[in-house]
């Protein structure tokens, strides 16, 4: 169907395709003033399959407008975008101004699925002042190469990711802004093959990122940087670093200043990760209850 609505809050733009989505996130500067904000909402329930659109399709970056001050609220309404690949050099959102992307959820079903990305620069980037937020969303990605970062500028809320690839050039997660939450309340599992020497989260250090659950297998060179950089409160790390290739004495730091070292599994008690840690066992770590009996966060999706 062709979209409908005016882009308002009260009679958003609905949309089933990518073509219309691409449309109406460029109508961001065409179609309202400044100071307005957009409102987009995916047709209840739809599936956006790029598998439909044939072997040779790619999918190019969403763009927002390159004027304007006001968000772009994407609605997926339960809905779903998936089996995408993202075309060498492009994004699958990016903001090259100051209006800031909201991507939300508003129902439990649905998310953002099967993402493929082959020599892609990120897959969402924020390059100005304002942010991108994505709250409520599940989402996988099957990543052979990435040129920088999955997730840059991006503030993340309620989310599961899930992440296969083969080689990452430069950070999963890049946020630059000081004392805010970036990551509240958020599962994550990796299965990456190389990390290419860089961190899997990488935050300017008064980053705060409170409640989450990071899981997984990382391997690669981790000769550059640490792991994890940023302020981790109540969060679980569980990560297997066997198969890591080369340390060359970085081995599992978490931070330049933290001191901690090869702690595969932990809960950081403070306010800080600098702070102490709390050991838990692997069968605890995947359990709901017994977490929740120790005061980790538990985080359901969806």
């Amino acid at each position: 169907m062709a979209y409908t609505g005016t882009g308002s809050q009260t009679d958003p733009f609905v949309v089933d395709n990518y073509a219309d989505l691409k449309t109406c996130c460029a109508k961001s500067s065409q179609d309202a003033s400044a100071s307005n904000d957009v409102y987009i909402k995916l047709k209840d329930n739809c599936v956006i399959d790029c598998n439909t659109m044939g072997d040779s399709w790619e999918w190019t970056t969403i763009e927002l407008a390159l004027v304007g001050y006001g968000k772009v609220d994407i609605d997926l309404n339960g809905g779903t975008i998936k089996n995408a690949l993202i075309a060498k050099d492009n994004y699958m959102f990016y903001t090259p101004t100051s209006r800031a992307l909201y991507i939300h959820n508003s129902k439990k079903t649905g998310g953002i699925f099967n993402i493929f990305c082959n020599e892609a620069n990120s897959v969402f980037n924020a390059s100005y002042e304002k942010y991108i937020t994505i709250e409520n969303v599940s989402m996988s990605f099957n990543i052979t190469s990435l040129k920088y970062y999955l997730f840059a500028k991006t503030r993340l809320r309620k989310c599961a990711v899930y992440v296969v690839a083969n080689k990452i050039n430069d950070s999963v997660y890049y946020q630059t802004a000081s004392d805010i939450t970036a990551l509240d309340n958020c599962d994550f599992y990796f299965d990456i093959k190389d990390m290419n020497g860089h961190r899997l989260f990488q935050s300017n250090g008064s980053s705060l990122h409170t409640g989450c659950r990071v899981q997984g297998t990382i391997a690669g060179n981790l000769d550059t940087y640490w792991l994890l950089e940023g302020n981790f409160s109540n969060s679980v790390i569980n990560i297997d670093n066997t198969k890591t290739l080369n340390y060359s004495g970085k081995s599992m730091d978490f931070g330049s200043s933290s001191g901690i070292v090869n702690k595969d599994i932990c809960k950081v008690a403070s306010a800080s990760m600098y702070g102490s840690l709390i050991q838990v066992t692997s069968e605890e770590i995947v359990s709901y209850d017994a977490l929740s009996s120790k005061g980790f966060p538990v985080v359901k999706v969806g």
